[in-house]
């Protein structure tokens, strides 16, 4: 009897060892199957904070993965085209005086121009301190304000070279306070005021919102209606006034006055 316990027990044995392994290697896959999934979420998680960061805001994207030390050579490789960008704005303000004596002497330009620049960047900073938590929102608003006050412009302008004047003018005179052209050419200016009051009902901004904006289902054609109207009504205005010449505008002696020299 004892020995045939013995076997029974030598016949058992094995099978029970068998099964207790396999339940072991059940239970260690399953944990290995849960570490895994816990891990895949944990990442799927990480990365989706990630990209929120980056949606969010990318210099914190950047700092995130580099350091904050990265934004320091970021900050400093802004400024040569900040420079630019200020004295292209410099020179874009002092033109409006560009017939003005005191601008255009010699002594006085250094100053304006540095004085310029320093204005520049400092409303330039301004901005950027209001507008910074809504960069893309105010960009895209600064960028429709000026299509309101350039489209009109440009079409004036190109109106008065291709239809009225046909590319015939003196330059010189534009330099000179009492010139052909005068200080203030009334006509195109006057048009142009107009205009600006005529793209406003069909205006779209954070500020304000044109009358005729819902009836085009949120539409900006503004600039549209500012550019067909100023070249229309330019063209109509210069020619009732007689503008409009063939050949290269000449001033007279006293209109001509002493330039640039």
């Amino acid at each position: 009897m004892p020995s045939g316990r013995r076997a029974s027990r030598a016949l058992i044995s094995p099978l029970s060892r068998s099964r207790c392994h396999g339940r072991i290697d059940r239970l260690v896959e399953n944990v290995s199957i849960s570490r895994m999934y816990a891990s895949a979420v944990y990442r799927i998680s990480q990365s989706k904070r990630r990209i929120e960061i980056s949606v969010n805001s990318p210099l914190a994207a950047i700092s995130h993965v580099t350091g904050l030390w990265i934004l320091i050579f970021m900050a400093l490789s802004l400024l040569p085209g900040d420079t630019l960008n200020a004295y292209t704005g410099m020179m874009a303000v002092t033109s409006l005086g560009s017939n003005s004596k005191h601008v255009m002497k010699e002594s006085s330009r250094q100053a304006i121009r540095v004085g310029g620049i320093i204005a520049i960047f400092a409303i330039g900073t301004g901005l950027a301190l209001l507008g910074y938590s809504s960069f893309l929102t105010s960009f895209e608003n600064f960028i429709n304000v000026l299509l309101f006050f350039f489209v009109p412009w440009s079409a004036i302008n190109l109106v008065d070279f291709y239809l009225v004047r046909h590319g015939h003018y003196d330059v010189q005179s534009f330099f000179t306070p009492k010139g052909i052209y005068g200080g203030i050419q009334w006509r195109p200016s006057i048009c142009y005021l107009i205009v600006l009051g005529v793209q406003v009902p069909f205006l779209d901004q954070t500020f304000y919102t044109g009358p005729f904006v819902k009836m085009l289902g949120g539409a900006d054609i503004s600039w549209i209606v500012g550019f067909c109207t100023a070249a229309l009504l330019y063209y109509v205005v210069a020619r009732m006034s007689g503008q409009g010449t063939t050949a290269v505008d000449t001033p007279t002696a006293a209109e001509a006055g002493p330039g640039l020299s």
